[in-house]
């Protein structure tokens, strides 16, 4: 599982640029969306069903983001700016490298559990391994 990370200071930003509250919503919906998938911040057009709006309602809501230059439009869609800087979100390779080490260390905890000792780390605490 992903998380969202909002800066403190995002409604705040908001606010100053003069967004109003449903922006506000739709770009949370876009960097949920980003890190539910992991797009890195792309948000593709046929993504625009998951939202809860109409289409014309969509269109001026990521209109405005991209006015905000929170957004840019690209040829399939829209890509969130500073994914990983500006907006704080880990990177889809950050992710799945942590997943992939977490899946590695319960499987040699799994392993060491039933007497199996061949994956446990040479300074480990296992005495056998």
């Amino acid at each position: 599982m992903t998380w969202t990370r909002l800066d403190d200071n995002l409604i705040a930003t908001l606010f100053v640029q003069g967004l109003p509250e449903r922006a506000f919503t739709t770009y949370v919906e876009v960097l949920a969306y980003g890190n539910r998938y992991l797009t890195d911040g792309e948000f593709p057009r046929r993504a625009l069903a998951l939202l809860l709006y109409s289409r014309e309602e969509a269109d001026e809501r990521l209109k405005l983001l991209v006015e905000a230059g929170l957004l840019d439009e690209t040829p399939d869609g829209w890509q969130v700016v500073g994914w990983a800087d500006k907006a704080h979100q880990e990177k889809a390779t950050t992710v799945e490298n942590r997943r992939k080490a977490n899946a590695e260390t319960t499987e040699r905890s799994r392993l060491h559990r039933t007497g199996n000792h061949s994956k446990c780390l040479p300074r480990s605490r296992c005495r056998t391994g």
